[in-house]
């Protein structure tokens, strides 16, 4: 009976050089799409960190690229090096977020390298209590070489 379970066990593995299927998606109704942008997108660091290295990253949110002051965004980051690196252009990190914004916080975390990197927004308080969803994140940060602003485009589910 073992030998079976196995066989068809190595029948269903995906081999290296074969294509691995793509994932399903399921359009989800009822999703708000949200825009935010950053200003003065500044990295604790001096130098690009290296595995193991943890930093901060800080800036705030406005309503448009020129627009008002609507929140203040925070992360907490660790350097990694992995060879799974999605990426695979070197360090990249660990990162959790939070949006604190008028109405309550948006909390979210995520890896990756990389200019462009989505994260999962994983709750939130306030107005955001209970949050979910997601959103890609464009940062060029001050102290990592970058000219200090920010893009990030949010799908909270409801």
């Amino acid at each position: 009976m073992f030998a079976a379970a196995a066989a068809a066990a190595a029948a269903l593995a995906i081999r290296p050089s074969e294509q691995r299927p793509a994932l399903a998606t399921v359009p989800i109704s009822g999703a708000k799409t949200i825009e935010l942008f950053g200003r003065g997108w500044h990295a604790d660091t001096e130098k690009v960190p290296s595995k193991g290295d943890s930093y901060s990253v800080y800036g705030e949110l406005l309503t448009s690229p020129e627009g008002s002051k609507c929140g203040e965004f925070y992360a907490a980051c660790l350097a990694i090096d992995s060879p799974f690196q999605v990426t695979g252009a070197g360090t990249g990190s660990l990162e959790i977020h939070t949006l604190v914004l008028a109405e309550g916080s948006i909390v979210a975390m995520g890896a990756g390298g990389g200019a462009e990197r989505s994260f999962a927004i994983v709750g939130g308080t306030g107005k955001y209590a209970g949050a979910r969803g997601s959103y890609t994140a464009n940062q060029d940060t001050y102290g990592l070489g970058g000219r200090g602003t920010a893009a990030l485009k949010l799908r909270l589910l409801e």
